[in-house]
Protein backbone atom coordinates (compact mmCIF):
# COMPACT_ATOMS: atom_id res chain seq x y z
CA UNK A 1 0.00 0.00 0.00
CA UNK A 2 1.37 3.36 -0.90
CA UNK A 3 2.28 6.00 1.41
CA UNK A 4 -0.37 9.04 1.89
CA UNK A 5 2.95 10.98 1.68
CA UNK A 6 4.00 9.97 -1.37
CA UNK A 7 4.60 11.66 -4.13
CA UNK A 8 1.89 9.95 -6.23
CA UNK A 9 -0.61 11.32 -3.98
CA UNK A 10 0.84 14.93 -3.54
CA UNK A 11 0.73 15.06 -8.13
CA UNK A 12 -2.84 14.59 -7.87
CA UNK A 13 -3.29 18.05 -6.30
CA UNK A 14 -4.18 20.93 -8.17
CA UNK A 15 -3.89 24.52 -8.46
CA UNK A 16 -5.73 25.42 -11.77
CA UNK A 17 -5.08 28.48 -11.97
CA UNK A 18 -1.25 28.75 -11.56
CA UNK A 19 0.66 25.57 -12.85
CA UNK A 20 2.94 24.21 -10.94
CA UNK A 21 5.30 25.25 -14.13
CA UNK A 22 4.82 28.79 -13.21
CA UNK A 23 5.42 28.73 -9.58
CA UNK A 24 8.70 26.91 -9.86
CA UNK A 25 9.90 29.63 -12.64
CA UNK A 26 9.02 31.91 -9.73
CA UNK A 27 10.70 30.26 -6.52
CA UNK A 28 13.70 28.18 -6.28
CA UNK A 29 15.43 26.09 -3.83
CA UNK A 30 19.11 26.17 -3.18
CA UNK A 31 21.30 24.84 -5.27
CA UNK A 32 22.25 21.27 -4.48
CA UNK A 33 19.42 20.86 -2.79
CA UNK A 34 18.37 17.27 -4.48
CA UNK A 35 21.39 16.10 -2.50
CA UNK A 36 19.58 16.81 0.42
CA UNK A 37 16.87 14.33 -0.67
CA UNK A 38 19.16 11.62 -1.33
CA UNK A 39 17.70 7.54 0.28
CA UNK A 40 19.89 6.01 2.61
CA UNK A 41 18.52 8.71 5.73
CA UNK A 42 15.67 8.45 7.70
CA UNK A 43 13.02 11.21 7.21
CA UNK A 44 14.62 12.38 10.79
CA UNK A 45 17.87 13.17 9.39
CA UNK A 46 16.23 14.38 6.39
CA UNK A 47 14.33 16.96 8.19
CA UNK A 48 17.09 18.31 10.55
CA UNK A 49 18.65 19.24 7.42
CA UNK A 50 16.05 20.93 5.65
CA UNK A 51 14.96 22.47 8.96
CA UNK A 52 18.46 24.11 8.73
CA UNK A 53 18.89 27.58 7.11
CA UNK A 54 15.92 26.61 4.75
CA UNK A 55 17.45 25.13 1.84
CA UNK A 56 14.15 24.47 -0.04
CA UNK A 57 12.92 28.52 0.62
CA UNK A 58 9.58 26.40 2.18
CA UNK A 59 8.35 29.51 3.24
CA UNK A 60 8.70 31.82 0.25
CA UNK A 61 7.03 28.98 -1.87
CA UNK A 62 4.13 28.80 0.72
CA UNK A 63 3.42 32.38 0.62
CA UNK A 64 3.29 31.80 -3.14
CA UNK A 65 1.19 28.80 -2.80
CA UNK A 66 -1.38 29.97 -0.40
CA UNK A 67 -1.91 32.99 -2.26
CA UNK A 68 -2.64 30.78 -5.04
CA UNK A 69 -5.10 28.46 -3.23
CA UNK A 70 -6.62 31.78 -1.99
CA UNK A 71 -6.74 30.08 1.63
CA UNK A 72 -6.58 31.75 5.74
CA UNK A 73 -3.95 29.29 6.79
CA UNK A 74 -1.34 29.59 8.86
CA UNK A 75 1.97 30.01 6.63
CA UNK A 76 4.16 28.01 9.82
CA UNK A 77 1.71 25.28 9.91
CA UNK A 78 2.02 24.83 6.25
CA UNK A 79 5.74 25.29 6.14
CA UNK A 80 6.01 22.09 9.17
CA UNK A 81 3.62 19.69 7.33
CA UNK A 82 5.66 20.81 4.33
CA UNK A 83 8.36 19.92 5.73
CA UNK A 84 7.04 17.00 7.25
CA UNK A 85 6.14 15.70 3.93
CA UNK A 86 8.83 15.86 1.65
CA UNK A 87 11.31 14.40 4.54
CA UNK A 88 8.81 11.28 4.18
CA UNK A 89 8.71 10.59 0.82
CA UNK A 90 12.22 11.77 0.08
CA UNK A 91 13.16 8.79 2.04
CA UNK A 92 10.70 6.23 0.70
CA UNK A 93 11.43 7.38 -3.30
CA UNK A 94 14.83 9.52 -3.13
CA UNK A 95 15.34 13.25 -4.64
CA UNK A 96 12.41 13.97 -7.24
CA UNK A 97 13.35 14.78 -10.95
CA UNK A 98 12.18 18.90 -10.74
CA UNK A 99 11.32 21.80 -8.40
CA UNK A 100 7.71 20.65 -9.45
CA UNK A 101 7.42 17.94 -6.98
CA UNK A 102 8.24 20.03 -4.10
CA UNK A 103 5.85 22.70 -5.26
CA UNK A 104 3.12 19.69 -5.75
CA UNK A 105 4.21 19.02 -1.67
CA UNK A 106 3.42 22.38 -0.54
CA UNK A 107 0.26 22.05 -2.41
CA UNK A 108 -0.56 18.67 -0.51
CA UNK A 109 0.47 20.30 3.07
CA UNK A 110 -1.92 23.12 2.43
CA UNK A 111 -4.82 20.87 1.98
CA UNK A 112 -3.64 19.13 4.89
CA UNK A 113 -4.03 21.80 7.44
CA UNK A 114 -6.89 22.93 5.85
CA UNK A 115 -8.60 19.72 6.54
CA UNK A 116 -6.71 19.00 10.14
CA UNK A 117 -8.27 22.89 11.38
CA UNK A 118 -11.64 21.66 9.99
CA UNK A 119 -11.34 18.27 11.64
CA UNK A 120 -9.72 19.52 14.88
CA UNK A 121 -12.49 20.18 16.93
CA UNK A 122 -15.34 17.12 16.11
CA UNK A 123 -17.38 18.36 19.42
CA UNK A 124 -17.34 22.02 18.03
CA UNK A 125 -15.19 23.38 19.98
CA UNK A 126 -12.93 26.11 18.18
CA UNK A 127 -9.05 26.72 19.09
CA UNK A 128 -8.99 30.97 18.63
CA UNK A 129 -6.09 31.31 20.15
CA UNK A 130 -3.93 31.15 16.92
CA UNK A 131 -6.61 33.83 15.70
CA UNK A 132 -6.71 36.19 18.93
CA UNK A 133 -3.47 38.07 17.28
CA UNK A 134 -5.52 39.05 14.53
CA UNK A 135 -9.01 39.22 15.97
CA UNK A 136 -8.40 41.71 18.29
CA UNK A 137 -7.34 45.08 15.97
CA UNK A 138 -10.36 44.66 13.99
CA UNK A 139 -12.65 44.22 17.24
CA UNK A 140 -13.48 40.45 16.75
CA UNK A 141 -13.72 37.28 18.57
CA UNK A 142 -11.29 35.09 17.84
CA UNK A 143 -13.15 32.29 18.03
CA UNK A 144 -15.17 33.75 15.48
CA UNK A 145 -12.34 34.50 13.55
CA UNK A 146 -11.45 30.33 13.27
CA UNK A 147 -14.87 29.84 12.23
CA UNK A 148 -15.24 32.20 9.59
CA UNK A 149 -11.39 30.74 8.46
CA UNK A 150 -12.97 27.75 8.32
CA UNK A 151 -15.75 27.94 6.54
CA UNK A 152 -13.54 30.02 3.92
CA UNK A 153 -11.33 27.61 3.90
CA UNK A 154 -13.83 25.00 2.56
CA UNK A 155 -15.94 26.89 -0.43
CA UNK A 156 -15.15 26.51 -3.88
CA UNK A 157 -11.98 27.76 -5.28
CA UNK A 158 -14.12 30.40 -7.47
CA UNK A 159 -15.56 32.23 -4.74
CA UNK A 160 -12.26 32.25 -2.47
CA UNK A 161 -10.27 33.43 -5.45
CA UNK A 162 -12.91 36.30 -5.91
CA UNK A 163 -13.07 37.67 -2.17
CA UNK A 164 -9.10 37.66 -2.02
CA UNK A 165 -9.05 39.65 -5.36
CA UNK A 166 -11.77 42.02 -4.31
CA UNK A 167 -11.33 42.33 -0.06
CA UNK A 168 -7.99 41.02 0.26
CA UNK A 169 -5.38 42.50 -2.62
CA UNK A 170 -8.18 45.34 -2.85
CA UNK A 171 -8.37 45.14 -6.80
CA UNK A 172 -11.11 47.04 -8.64
CA UNK A 173 -13.75 45.08 -9.82
CA UNK A 174 -12.89 45.21 -12.86
CA UNK A 175 -9.47 44.17 -12.57
CA UNK A 176 -10.75 41.77 -10.56
CA UNK A 177 -12.95 40.43 -12.76
CA UNK A 178 -9.89 40.09 -15.18
CA UNK A 179 -8.09 38.13 -12.78
CA UNK A 180 -10.90 35.65 -12.25
CA UNK A 181 -11.47 35.43 -15.86
CA UNK A 182 -15.18 36.39 -15.18
CA UNK A 183 -17.89 39.36 -15.47
CA UNK A 184 -17.61 42.22 -12.89
CA UNK A 185 -21.10 40.93 -11.84
CA UNK A 186 -19.81 37.62 -11.37
CA UNK A 187 -16.87 38.19 -9.89
CA UNK A 188 -19.13 40.09 -7.21
CA UNK A 189 -21.75 37.14 -6.40
CA UNK A 190 -18.65 34.59 -6.19
CA UNK A 191 -17.24 37.21 -3.58
CA UNK A 192 -20.54 38.11 -1.76
CA UNK A 193 -21.10 34.21 -1.60
CA UNK A 194 -18.31 33.42 0.42
CA UNK A 195 -18.77 36.22 2.59
CA UNK A 196 -22.68 35.63 3.33
CA UNK A 197 -21.50 32.12 3.70
CA UNK A 198 -18.72 33.23 6.43
CA UNK A 199 -21.21 35.51 8.21
CA UNK A 200 -23.68 33.12 8.57
CA UNK A 201 -21.16 30.32 10.14
CA UNK A 202 -20.16 33.01 12.96
CA UNK A 203 -23.76 33.60 13.61
CA UNK A 204 -24.68 30.09 14.28
CA UNK A 205 -21.37 29.92 16.39
CA UNK A 206 -22.41 33.14 18.44
CA UNK A 207 -25.66 31.82 18.78
CA UNK A 208 -24.68 28.26 20.20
Amino acid sequence: MSSPLSRSSAARSTRGHVTRAAAAGRWRPDAGWRDLLRTGRTPEDVLERLMADDPLRLRALAGQRIRASARFVDADRVVLRGLARIAHAATLDGPPRDRSWLVAEVDAAIDDVVAQERAASPGGEHDASPFEVLARPVGLDGRALRVACDDFNARPFVERIAFFSLFVEARSLDAAAVACSTTPTEVARRARRALDSMLDAVQEEVQR
